[in-house]
C-alpha cells in the first residue's frame, strides 16, 4: 500500500529543464560550439556530471572558459526565462489528490533548497510538502541522484518504508535513484527527457494531467497477469 508520494522538482513540477538547455546552448553557440540534447541529458536529475569547460574544449579544440565561468554565463541567460514558469499540467490536481487521500508528501531533488523554495512559494504550493530533501553540494555528506541517498533520506524523514512510497520523476537518473532506494516509480518525461530510457520505471505517463493519482495507485496494486 502506498503511504507517501515523493516528487522530483526540476522538469517535473516546473519545466526548468527546457530553459536550462536553451541557456547552455546559447552559451556554447556564443563560443562557437553546438550543444546537443544528448550532451545535456547526462546532467539532468543529477549534479556535476558534466565539466562544461572540458566539454567546450572538446567541441572547439581549444581552451576556453572554465566550468565555473560558464555556469555564471548560463545563469545570466536563464534567470529571466524561469522567473515566471507555471506548474506543469496536472501537478496542482495531483497535489490536491495527495492531500485528499491523506498521503505523506515530499520533494527529493538534486537541486538546492534555495532554488526550489522560492518557486514553491511563488506558485502557492509550498504547504503541500512536509519536507524537502535536497542536495546541498559535495560537503553535505551524501551523493546526488542516481544514488538512492536523497530518496532514502526522504523516506526516513517521513517514517515510511521505501516500498510504501511512490517517486514521481522526469529523468533516467531520478528513476534509477528511486528504484535503487526500493521505491515504486512513475516516470513523466518532459520535452528534453522524452528520448530517455524509462524501462526501469513501474509506470510511465505523458504528463500528470494524463494519469490521475488514483489511476496510478490502482495500476501499482493491480496483480500481474
Amino acid at each position: 500500500m502506498i503511504e507517501a508520494i515523493v516528487f522530483d522538482f526540476d522538469g517535473l513540477l516546473v519545466e526548468t529543464e527546457g530553459p536550462g538547455f536553451e541557456a547552455w546552448r546559447t552559451v556554447f553557440a556564443e563560443l562557437g560550439a553546438e550543444l546537443t540534447v544528448d550532451d545535456f541529458l547526462v546532467c539532468i536529475g543529477t549534479r556535476n556530471a558534466v565539466d562544461w569547460g572540458e566539454l567546450l574544449e572538446i567541441k572547439t579544440g581549444r581552451p576556453g572558459p572554465t566550468d565555473a565561468e560558464l555556469r555564471v554565463a548560463k545563469q545570466a541567460h536563464q534567470a529571466g526565462s524561469v522567473a515566471a514558469l507555471p506548474l506543469q499540467p496536472g501537478v496542482r490536481q495531483w497535489l490536491d489528490d495527495v492531500a485528499a487521500a491523506g498521503l505523506r508528501c515530499a520533494i527529493a531533488s538534486s537541486s538546492e533548497r534555495l532554488w526550489i523554495e522560492p518557486h514553491l512559494h511563488r506558485l502557492g504550493v509550498a504547504h503541500h510538502f512536509e519536507l524537502l530533501t535536497t542536495w546541498e553540494g559535495p560537503d553535505c555528506g551524501f551523493a546526488p541522484k542516481p544514488a538512492p541517498d536523497l530518496y532514502l533520506r526522504a523516506c526516513r524523514a517521513l517514517d515510511v518504508q521505501p516500498g510504501a512510497a511512490l517517486a514521481v520523476e522526469d529523468s533516467m537518473n531520478g528513476v534509477l535513484a528511486a528504484k535503487a532506494a526500493g521505491m515504486h516509480c512513475l516516470a513523466v518525461p518532459n520535452g528534453i527527457t522524452i528520448s530517455s530510457d524509462f524501462s526501469a520505471a513501474d509506470l510511465v505517463a505523458t504528463s500528470l494531467d494524463a494519469l490521475r493519482l488514483a489511476e496510478a495507485l490502482a495500476a501499482l496494486t493491480r496483480p500481474v497477469s
